[in-house]
């Protein structure tokens, strides 16, 4: 009956509150205008709305879905895995977006030729690189190709480690969109062009997303206009934006860190550079301003908080999605040798030692150690010589015969989740038949075995993820019994577990926040007014006396029980999103019917800030699901939810005003028997409020 009447309460002054503002899920910038001439689509980038819905968790399923003619929204489950290089044609009027944090195209990538009207979401597309092809000069391997193509959306997606470029947009190429996108460990980055003559202009958006570790193009453009707001750039190792052949470019409030040759202009195009920060660059940053004016509109954030904001939101869902301490990361790769292309310098950790007498650091002639290997490669007639090891993936060669090589990293006691690469750096035209030694990836991390799971394959590079406990102040990378010859280390990050937070007052259940209206994804309702506050039990909504369509905001704290690795599901129809410790761990966006979508973070016991969001067109049915180190999936449990809560303030709006005392006297008339505290509305409630009124209202 208290739980009833505690609903009640909060739902009967949810329409006293300011009147709800509407947004759509559209993009930002030239993916949302109508365009014009041959590339003229009245309503913007809209992809499969109103197409067939459709799950797909094979290559052959995606194939073919996605080459078809009528309009699809077809959601990506789980990786999708290709053994041999390869491409998935996409054709006009598609939505891809991945379910889940996993989704991924590894190996294949997609290919946008003569079409238009394209939206990608929430997917990873990586490792389409070719050992020995390091400037793809061999095989034209991009990861997202555009040729011909308009009206094309890609949104918190992550592309790295592809043949060529990880997204080129040529041949008459505009009306693109590209937000929240992790472009990571690569060389040629992003092409933005238009037509070599006529018209129209190519026109791109870049905006809040991350180029890390790369090297070129990030981003060049030929006859277009291309608008760069909000960006990362961290690591450029030969050069950032560069405008040619009558180009121009508009870069406002970009970060620049740790890399060299920010922007310059050449060939007639032009640089209007606003707001932007140089931290620790060297080189070129050459801007004779131009007159490009933006026709659409757009919010800019502070420069300096742009790390801050694309570290913790671009890119696919999940535990990349960082706002904890720092990561350690760390690059294997010489430490005399040239600077080596796409690398930064190891950061946050310090070596305890390395097994077998070496010390940390590396000698550059000691091929036993670090190759410098060269490899030739011919393309369209012209014969190259080119380095086998300079792809981003700077070796550290681990394993021997004779198993006696190991890294120890000095960490403090405690959980961490290690992302580790390591493969096998080969010729693959066996050209150099000297560096094809057959091997099997095989290491040990904290005593936890990795294996190749291709076998012994040369030119093979793997990700590794796993979450270990370091109990004596070292993280050990080590051989494992029964692996052969060598494994090249490529990189690790170690990311420690996240540690709880402290909260003041708190009250039962969660803060909710309601808006009406109708979305595709989910839009940013921290810029949306809500049309009504208040608080809910538990995640569920099945008492929330608001009809469809609407979206809601769910915020509080989680109480976890103890250390460890957190599994976390949502449920739902239409799309749904769950944040903790502002980290999103879980994604299950965009149109659909009921879907669960998981993801996993690792947590220190106590209070942990959680937040979700869902938007429904129909039926409001969403459920959080948990599992822990000690406890299989079940409902995550309501007396583990609190919120910050201020003694009569019945809003949520964190003050005691006249809607906190608009809504206690409404509900006094409407039950007075209702009880908080353990007693019933009378003048002591009053008292308590005013003192807090008094306390809270200017």
């Amino acid at each position: 009956m208290k739980k009833q009447t505690y609903q009640r309460v909060f739902f009967t002054l949810f329409f006293l509150t300011s009147s709800a503002a509407f947004s759509s899920d559209r993009p930002i910038g030239f993916a949302a205008l109508d365009g014009q001439g041959s590339q003229y689509l009245p309503g913007g980038t809209t992809g499969g709305a109103g197409g067939t819905i459709v799950t797909v968790s094979t290559l052959a399923d995606l194939k073919y879905y996605a080459g078809q003619t009528a309009k699809y929204i077809i959601q990506i489950a789980g990786p999708i895995v290709s053994p041999t290089p390869g491409t998935v044609t996409v054709k006009s009027s598609k939505t891809l977006i991945g379910i889940g944090n996993d989704a991924a195209l590894v190996n294949h990538g997609l290919n946008l030729n003569g079409v238009s009207n394209i939206i990608i979401k929430n997917l990873t597309l990586r490792d389409y690189y070719m050992m020995g092809d390091y400037d793809g000069k061999l095989n034209d391997y991009d990861a997202v190709a555009l040729r011909n193509a308009h009206h094309v959306w890609i949104d918190h997606c992550h592309l790295s480690r592809a043949g060529d470029g990880l997204l080129d947009m040529t041949y008459a190429s505009g009306y693109v969109t590209v937000s929240w996108t992790i472009f990571s460990h690569h060389n040629k980055t992003a092409i933005a062009n238009g037509p070599s003559s006529g018209s129209p202009l190519g026109t791109y958006t870049f905006h809040h997303c991350w180029f890390d570790n790369t090297t070129q193009r990030n981003v060049t453009g030929e006859w277009a206009d291309v608008h760069v707001f909000n960006c990362w750039m961290l690591g450029l190792r030969s050069y950032g934006m560069l405008p040619r052949s009558l180009t121009r470019m508009r870069l406002e409030n970009l970060y620049f860190q740790q890399g060299k040759d920010a922007y310059y202009e050449t060939s007639g195009g032009l640089v209007e550079a606003i707001g932007c920060i140089l931290d620790s660059m060297t080189g070129l940053a050459v801007a004779s301003g131009n007159d490009f004016v933006l026709p659409y509109p757009y919010v800019l954030n502070h420069a300096a908080d742009v790390p801050a904001l694309v570290t913790s939101q671009a890119g696919p869902g999940g535990f990349d999605k960082w706002m904890g301490p720092p990561v350690i990361r760390i690059n294997f790769r010489p430490a005399g040798a040239p600077d080596v292309k796409g690398m930064l310098s190891d950061t946050g950790a310090a070596f305890a030692n390395r097994g077998n007498g070496y010390t940390y650091g590396w000698n550059a002639d000691n091929t036993a150690n670090a190759f410098w290997r060269q490899t030739r490669t011919t393309k369209e007639g012209e014969t190259y010589l080119v380095p086998v090891d300079a792809d981003f993936r700077r070796n550290a060669f681990l394993t021997t015969a004779s198993a006696g090589r190991f890294w120890e990293i000095a960490l403090a006691n405690g959980w961490y989740h290690v992302t580790l690469m390591c493969g096998d750096p080969g010729d693959p035209r066996n050209l150099f038949p000297e560096n094809n030694i057959p091997r099997l990836n095989s290491v040990l991390l904290e005593g936890i075995l990795f294996e190749d799971p291709d076998g012994a394959v040369l030119w093979d590079y793997d990700e590794y993820q796993t979450v270990v406990r370091v109990s004596d102040g070292r993280l050990t990378i080590a051989q494992a019994p029964g692996s052969s010859d060598s494994a090249a280390l490529g990189f690790v990050e170690i990311r420690p577990a996240l540690a709880p937070v402290s909260a003041a007052a708190r009250g039962p259940g969660l803060a909710c926040r309601i808006y009406p209206g109708t979305w595709s994804f989910l839009p940013d309702f921290d810029a949306l007014s809500p049309a009504a506050k208040g608080a809910v039990r538990d995640f569920t909504l099945n008492s929330l006396p608001v009809p469809p369509p609407f979206g809601a905001v769910l915020e509080g704290y989680l109480n976890v029980p103890e250390d460890g690795w957190y599994t976390f599901s949502i449920s739902s129809s239409d799309g749904s999103r769950l944040f903790v410790n502002s980290i999103e761990v879980v994604d299950n966006d965009g149109v659909h019917g009921p879907q669960e979508a998981a993801g996993s973070i690792l947590l220190q016991a106590g209070l942990h800030p959680i937040r979700a969001e869902y938007f429904c067109r129909s039926s409001p049915n969403p459920a959080v699901f948990w599992s822990g180190p000690s406890f299989a999936k079940r409902p995550l449990e309501a007396d583990r939810l609190t919120r910050d809560w201020l003694y009569g303030d019945f809003t949520g709006s964190g003050r005691v005003d006249m809607e906190d005392l608009s809504c206690l006297a409404g509900q006094w008339l409407y039950e007075a028997g209702w009880e908080t505290d353990g007693g019933r509305i009378d003048l002591t409630v009053f008292a308590r409020m005013a003192q807090n009124w008094l306390a809270e209202t200017p």
